[in-house]
């Protein structure tokens, strides 16, 4: 069995709002010092696509993200296959509509 870490938070913002401030990969770097040097090779959150990105914590790492699932509003999947390193993890984001509100829940698979 793979292990996996997961939270959730809870924001009033509208569904549509969050996704598009999610798939907006300029925003990253604002909401956390962990992301820098993101690019896109293949269009944006299409299965396949890869997004270039530098990881900055706890070590630098350089990779990509190779989008699997992407259902807008709803959930992003992508597999993180690292340059250097022999390892891979997976991330999944979920949406969930609640009220007014939105329920975000990230699963990090190890």
């Amino acid at each position: 069995m793979a292990a996996s870490i997961s939270y959730s938070v809870t924001t009033k913002l509208p569904i549509g709002r969050v996704w598009g401030l999610l798939t907006d990969i300029t925003n990253w770097p604002k909401f956390s010092d962990i992301y820098s040097d993101l690019s896109w090779d293949g269009e944006p959150w299409k299965e396949g696509s890869r997004l270039a990105v530098q990881i900055n914590f706890p070590i630098v790492v350089s990779g990509r993200y190779t989008i699997s699932v992407c259902l807008p509003t709803v959930l992003i999947r992508y597999v993180f296959e690292p340059g250097m390193y022999s390892f891979t993890t997976g991330k999944t984001i979920r949406l969930n509509r609640l009220g007014e509100g939105t329920s975000i829940e990230l699963t990090v698979h190890l």
